[in-house]
C-alpha cells in the first residue's frame, strides 16, 4: 500500500482537467481524421469556426484562435491544399481575402456522426438536468475567468 497524501480540491481539479484535455484531444483527433486523414485538430477548429460563423478574414481567425497571422496563413494554406477551404478575394481590396469552407469541406463536416460531433450529448444523456445546468454554469464561470486572466497576463 502506498502512502499517498490525499489530493487537495485544487489538485483534484487539476488532475481531472489533465484527463479531460487528453480525452478531448483524442476525440478531436478522431473527428479530424474522419473529415480527412491528413487534417490536424487545428484545421478542424478552423473548419468548425467557418461552419458556424461563415467566411472570415485571417485576422479574425487569428484573434479567435489566439495565434499570430503567420500561423493562421500556414494553417489556411494547408487546409486549402486538402480542398476543404478556399480563399475569396475581397472585391473592395484585392490584397485582402476571406476564407470559407468549400462544398467538399462542408460535405465532409456534415458526414460526421453524432458520436463525433456531439459526444457530450451522449455522455451526459443520463445526467439529471439540474446537474447539467450546474455544470454549465460553473464551466461558464471558469471559462470567463480564464479568458479574463489570459488577456490580463498576456506577455
Amino acid at each position: 500500500m502506498t502512502d499517498e497524501r490525499p489530493a487537495t480540491p485544487i489538485e483534484d481539479v487539476e488532475n481531472q482537467f489533465a484527463i479531460l484535455f487528453a480525452n478531448s484531444r483524442r476525440m478531436l483527433n478522431r473527428s479530424a481524421a474522419t473529415v480527412h486523414p491528413d487534417l490536424h485538430p487545428s484545421g478542424m477548429f478552423l473548419m468548425r469556426m467557418l461552419e458556424k460563423r461563415g467566411p472570415l478574414r485571417p485576422s479574425v481567425i487569428a484573434e479567435h484562435l489566439d495565434v499570430d497571422r503567420s500561423a493562421v496563413s500556414r494553417l489556411i494554406a494547408f487546409v486549402e491544399r486538402l480542398g476543404l477551404v478556399t480563399r475569396i478575394a475581397d472585391p473592395q481590396d484585392k490584397r485582402a481575402y476571406t476564407v470559407e469552407l468549400t462544398d467538399e469541406g462542408r460535405s465532409r463536416l456534415g458526414k460526421l456522426s453524432v458520436e463525433q460531433t456531439g459526444p457530450l450529448r451522449i455522455l451526459l444523456k443520463d445526467w439529471p438536468r439540474d446537474d447539467i445546468e450546474t455544470f454549465a454554469r460553473l464551466l461558464t464561470r471558469l471559462n470567463d475567468d480564464m479568458t479574463t486572466w489570459t488577456r490580463e497576463t498576456r506577455p
